[in-house]
């Protein structure tokens, strides 16, 4: 960002330029709104004025309030700098005749003229209107009207002017900064879309492999190796289970179910997310958990819930699968930060060097991870495994100093084109206003070093917003340092000087607070500025000779004026980029459920086309006490469907029905075949279906393993163990006139098929 944005104003293109210029407009009648408290304030304990004098003073009260709500309702206008130098023409004579000690009317008319003027007006009118703001005054003077001279100094004109260039340049570079910022974000969106793709294309997959894994082959399983399992209880998982696989079709299948479910004392002590993970757990559970932990538990997000539910569920269905034990402890235990869900059981453990499988990865500490949380395995052999699962609350906190900063910027990105154009102008226009005060002093050494003590806090102020977010130290270093420089410029104040720009040190602390309370949270920089006018007013009651006895306004209004404008933006900037950041998450929200929806149904098509046609009906048939699970032939039924099941989880899509078919008769007559994850789908179509058809014949209750290519191979490997006969196999690459590589021993037997598309 160059110069220019500093200069010229950026037309609001984009939502967030746009709300961005409504924030501004609001900060400015804030300030329009001040200026009416401060041309308002001494009024009441005024006397000597005529009536035509205190007449012309409430008319610019009353101007500027009207502007004010102006601005709020309809932004800044043309019209609004016309009601200003009105009321500077008309409160111009009484002004200058009659003139308040310590009033600032005049110098508050002259920088919201000039101030608005450049806010609304190109460049060059801009400088023609700041003349004419300044004529009335320095005519007066001119011509030799003493009274002019009190009523308008010349540090006022300067520093009418820079006031309204710092602000002004440093609202065109936030607009500038917003413009550039939303057109950046617009462009690394319309790159994201293939990543936002991709992203919920793998979200679907993980979905459906947790499906087929936890719920449909936990629950045959079950079926498998729980024969003498309450009926109840195996019905119960049956509904649930077909009910699940419904909602991945999205199907409203609704099954009816009059079978007692579970009763125990575990099930019963506890309902929500407990009481599921108890209900379907497949062996005994002993809870160990406290009402607490249990209340907060249940108020964690639904995300995080169901990642932990699903988490425990496999934990559960591992005890009973490997543990070769009946029973786990389940306990739950919550502090500040988190809530902790341990399983433990008194099991064999796993054997070191055990490779984890799809349960462990998929189903606990990916789930848990996604969902923010951690999940930790300890499992030693002989002795047990001990899951545990940790899932952060979501809890609300007041914004910190961090959070207040990112929010600040958010929608600007960087700031020191902006931060610079607010602070340079005002640095220089007190260093000059100082150094001339510190000069014709009784102090000239002392006062300097306090021009420069203000001018270095200043830039360092304006290095640490530019770089970073500041911290609680450095906040309070800052205010003390402000509070030190603020009591040494008082004590070389000589008498009358609250004032008039004898005060200068006072009016120097708008300097450095005027960017350091943009970016506080609003309680911190209410803080910091009152520290300012508590010292002041504090030196005025315990030395009335700096004000001559009189309420110093002008010294009360220096340093709070402008910090409270600065402050009030920052809030409203912050307004502004979170309505923007939500705007964006929703619009993301909505993109990525249309993408999920399109890329679930796409995985749901290629992950459960078995058990939407065979699972799930068989399912629904025991849960309805169609089909009784006790009996031998269910268990075996149980058995052939979680083995086609597997073959849908690790190689979806890779068998058509045909070849599902005969697989399923090679099986049942005591024969193995394990696809290994990474298949193409669709090889019943190529030459590995063929090869595997044929082999199938010739293999009888041998065990065939089918592999996808893996590094620089691009065949697909089909084992066999043991080997079928040498003559079988030459006679099946014969009829299948397929490019097969054979490597046979007295152990195995491995081809290797071309296929392609390549599969992996």
């Amino acid at each position: 960002m160059g110069v220019s944005s500093v200069l010229r104003r950026t037309p609001p293109t984009t939502a967030a330029s746009r709300g961005l210029s409504v924030s501004v407009a609001r900060a400015h009648a804030g300030l329009v709104l001040a200026f009416a408290v401060m041309s308002a304030a001494p009024l009441p304990t005024t006397t000597g004025l005529s009536p035509g004098g205190l007449a012309a003073r409430w008319f610019v009260v009353a101007t500027f309030a009207v502007v004010a709500v102006w601005m709020v309702r309809s932004g800044e206008r043309l019209a609004q700098l016309a009601c200003v130098l009105l009321a500077l023409a008309v409160a111009a004579p009484a002004l200058v005749r009659e003139h308040v000690p310590g009033e600032t009317t005049a110098g508050i008319l002259i920088s919201s003229a000039v101030l608005l003027g450049a806010r609304v007006l190109v460049p060059w009118a801009a400088v023609a209107n700041a003349l004419v703001a300044w004529s009335p005054f320095a005519v007066a003077s001119a011509v030799g009207i003493r009274t002019a001279r009190d009523a308008v100094a010349v540090e006022d004109y300067a520093l009418a002017t820079a006031m309204a260039m710092a602000a002004v340049g440093f609202v065109n570079s936030l607009e500038s900064l917003a413009t550039q910022a939303t057109q950046a974000e617009e462009f690394a969106r319309a790159r994201s879309t293939e990543l936002l793709e991709r992203a919920t294309e793998r979200e679907a997959v993980t979905h459906a492999q947790r499906v087929l894994h936890d719920d449909v082959l936990g629950t045959l399983h079950l079926l498998v190796n729980n024969a003498d399992e309450d009926p109840g209880t195996l019905r119960t998982h049956c509904r649930r289970t077909a009910e699940t696989v419904s909602q991945v079709l999205a199907e409203d299948e609704v099954v009816a179910l009059e079978a007692e479910p579970r009763v125990d004392a575990a099930t019963t002590a506890y309902a929500g997310m407990l009481g599921r993970v108890l209900d379907l757990a497949p062996v005994g559970v002993t809870v160990d958990a406290d009402p607490q932990a249990v209340a907060a538990l249940e108020e964690l997000p639904p995300a995080r819930l169901d990642a932990l539910e699903r988490a425990s569920l496999e934990a559960l269905r591992n005890v009973h699968r490997h543990a070769r034990v009946r029973a786990a402890t389940l306990q739950v235990r919550s502090d500040r930060q988190r809530v902790l869900v341990r399983i433990t059981d008194p099991g064999v453990g796993m054997s070191r060097g055990a490779r984890p499988g799809f349960g462990q990865t998929q189903s606990i500490r990916r789930a848990v991870s996604a969902a923010g949380g951690r999940a930790g395995i300890v499992s030693t052999p002989g002795e047990g495994t001990v899951v545990s699962l940790r899932m952060p609350h979501e809890r609300v906190r007041r914004p910190g100093l961090q959070q207040t900063y990112e929010a600040t910027i958010a929608g600007f990105g960087v700031l020191p084109m902006a931060t610079r154009s607010v602070a340079l102008p005002i640095i220089i226009v007190w260093c000059l206003i100082g150094g001339s005060q510190a000069l014709t002093g009784a102090h000239p050494v002392a006062d300097l070093a306090v021009v420069l003590g203000w001018a270095a806090l200043s830039i360092a102020v304006l290095a640490r917003v530019e770089s970073r977010a500041p911290r609680l130290p450095w906040v309070v270093g800052v205010v003390a340092l402000a509070s030190l420089l603020q009591v040494a410029g008082l004590a070389l104040m000589p008498p009358g000087a609250l004032l008039d720009y004898g005060s200068w040190s006072v009016g120097f602390s708008a300097a450095p607070l005027v960017l350091f309370v943009f970016v506080l949270p609003v309680w911190m920089g209410l803080a910091a500025i009152a520290t300012q006018p508590a010292i002041v007013l504090t030196a005025a009651w315990l030395s009335p000779e700096l004000s001559d006895g009189a309420f110093p306004f002008g010294s009360v209004n220096a340093p709070v004026t402008a910090p409270m404008a600065a402050l009030l933006l920052g809030v409203l900037v912050r307004r502004t980029n979170r309505a923007s950041a939500r705007r964006t998450a929703e619009a993301t929200r909505v993109e990525h459920a249309l993408l999920l929806e399109r890329a679930r149904a796409s995985a749901a098509a290629l992950y459960f086309d078995y058990s939407r046609d065979q699972v799930r009906p068989w399912l629904v048939d025991v849960a309805t006490g169609a089909i009784d699970p006790t009996l031998e032939e269910s268990r075996q039924q149980a058995q052939a469907l979680a083995r086609a099941a597997r073959d849908d989880l690790y190689a979806p899509g890779f068998f058509d029905a045909p070849l599902r078919a005969d697989v399923a008769r090679f099986r049942a007559d005591g024969g193995t075949v394990e696809l290994r994850a990474g298949l193409t789908p669709g090889g019943s179509s190529r030459a590995v279906g063929r090869v595997l058809a044929g082999l199938l014949p010739v293999s009888a209750g041998r065990r065939i393993i089918v592999s996808p290519p893996g590094g620089a191979e691009t065949r697909v490997r089909i084992s066999v163990v043991p080997a079928p006969p040498a003559g079988d196999i030459a006679r099946l690459g014969d009829d299948l006139r397929a490019p097969l590589e054979v490597d046979v021993d007295d152990f195995r037997a491995v081809l290797l098929v071309e296929d392609l598309p390549v599969s992996g």
